[in-house]
């Protein structure tokens, strides 16, 4: 029971807050400072926001940034686990994720190390943070009203949420404002009856 308080008064905060919060997932760091920062992007439109903060971050503690993303799962639930047609749409995934990187970075003018796997990001992200040797975890958040319109009512809790449960680092949440360049693409959730 407390374990559900615990994360259900995370979630408020994460829900109300108006700044970036810092969030001690209970590992004690080895070092005070932070000095090998992982973003997870999920490269939707607002990543540009959330690794220009999280490029300025780095910059301001002169710590180089590495930007993790997960691309769709290709894995096979059959014996053999495995099929060529499975890796040819894995390279495709990751190369395309490549590009839309390399086209993010240009545009908010950051130069970080990109790390891409393949799954689902809550079990990537875990990996990326040990591969990378991560002392802290960025994400970005989204208003429970945008999380409606990405298709993600499903969840009771947000990816953020979830990937906070199973980060081995602290985590910092931040939540980006619209971008003025997506304004003219973004819809509102569709008005929905309760």
């Amino acid at each position: 029971f407390s374990s559900f308080l615990r994360q259900s008064v995370i979630a408020q905060i994460i829900e109300k807050a108006a700044c970036p919060v810092w969030v001690d997932t209970g590992q004690s760091m080895t070092d005070e400072a932070v000095r090998t920062p992982l973003c997870f992007l999920d490269l939707g439109f607002r990543s540009a926001g959330i690794l220009a903060k999280a490029g300025s971050f780095s910059a301001a503690i002169g710590a180089p940034l590495t930007v993790g993303h997960a691309t769709f799962s290709t894995e096979i639930h059959a014996p053999g686990r495995g099929s060529p047609v499975a890796g040819m749409w894995h390279e495709a995934f990751a190369r395309t994720a490549t590009e839309k990187f390399s086209a993010l970075q240009r545009q908010v003018g950051t130069d970080a190390a990109l790390l891409i796997e393949n799954g689902d990001p809550v079990k990537v992200a875990p990996r990326l943070v040990s591969k990378a040797q991560a002392d802290l975890l960025i994400v970005g958040h989204w208003a429970p009203s945008e999380r409606w319109a990405r298709g993600d009512e499903g969840y009771a809790e947000s990816d953020v949420q979830r990937l906070i449960r199973y980060a081995r680092v602290p985590v910092l949440v931040i939540k980006p404002g619209l971008p003025s360049a997506s304004l003219g693409e973004y819809t509102r959730p569709p008005n929905r009856l309760l």
